[in-house]
């Protein structure tokens, strides 16, 4: 993970959380996303509930831009036509690039494409579902043209990453519009088992902490006073203790434990 990429998207989870109704968190992703995935368009379809029949019911678009949602709104009428939909309904979250199931221009010839989509050189999709605790909440879709190709492994990567959170923060909105859930924070408690958990020494708590925090690298090391190099080596060896891989997975221990 790029260094500066790594700090844009702190900044996202940073501002994601401070979001107190939808409105916000589609300027966020309006400003801040734009920066770490480029997309023309994006939408998010909040779920309003199942009909008689079982199937999801969707509250009118959120879009950027918003004269997008006349795009989005003949999707909703023609949802049925779209193969990857039912993809969207488990139990966990699921992200789908539609290059990944269709190649090429196969994708620009399909009836949903000619229905919904065929004013706005839409090239590419990537969705990711939204659901907490089991319950979906609403599917999140970014859209490149043409000129932009493909959604790439990165792009992914950090739409994966974020939706981690962003359901969450949905949920709190959904169901508390007044005040949606605080950042992660970490009791003394929870500091003291997860350290006695993976036998943490003093350090490899401290970087834990400052994880948490949302800190980048560079701000690590300043609060610590100690060289970058060094700050590598307690990653590692938090990583080796901790069975995770990277700080995305280092960061959701807490859950893990409590779940």
């Amino acid at each position: 993970m790029k260094k500066n990429s790594f700090m844009i998207y702190n900044d996202l989870i940073y501002e994601l959380y401070g979001c107190r109704s939808m409105g916000e968190v589609m300027r966020v992703m309006r400003t801040h996303l734009r920066m770490l995935i480029s997309f023309s368009y994006a939408s998010l379809l909040i779920s309003d509930g199942r009909d008689e029949r079982g199937n999801v019911r969707y509250r009118e678009p959120l879009c950027i831009p918003e004269a997008f949602s006349e795009a989005e709104e003949k999707y909703m009428l023609h949802i049925d036509e779209d193969p990857q939909a039912w993809l969207m309904y488990g139990s966990e979250t699921t992200l789908i690039r539609e290059s990944d199931l269709m190649e090429g221009e196969n994708r620009l010839t399909t009836p949903l494409y000619q229905h919904c989509y065929s004013g706005y050189d839409i090239y590419d999709t990537m969705q990711a579902s939204l659901i907490f605790r089991g319950e979906f909440l609403g599917i999140l879709t970014l859209f490149h043209t043409k000129k932009e190709g493909i959604f790439n492994e990165e792009d992914a990567f950090f739409c994966r990453a974020m939706c981690t959170h962003l359901d969450r923060i949905v949920y709190g909105i959904l169901r508390s519009p007044s005040a949606a859930p605080a950042a992660p924070v970490l009791t003394p408690e929870r500091v003291r088992k997860l350290s006695e958990t993976y036998r943490l020494t003093a350090r490899e708590t401290q970087v834990l902490l400052l994880l948490f925090d949302l800190k980048d690298n560079r701000e690590i090391a300043t609060e610590l006073n100690i060289q970058e190099s060094t700050l590598q080596k307690h990653l590692q060896n938090l990583y080796r203790k901790t069975g995770t891989a990277s700080r995305l997975e280092l960061m959701k221990l807490d859950q893990r434990e409590r779940f």
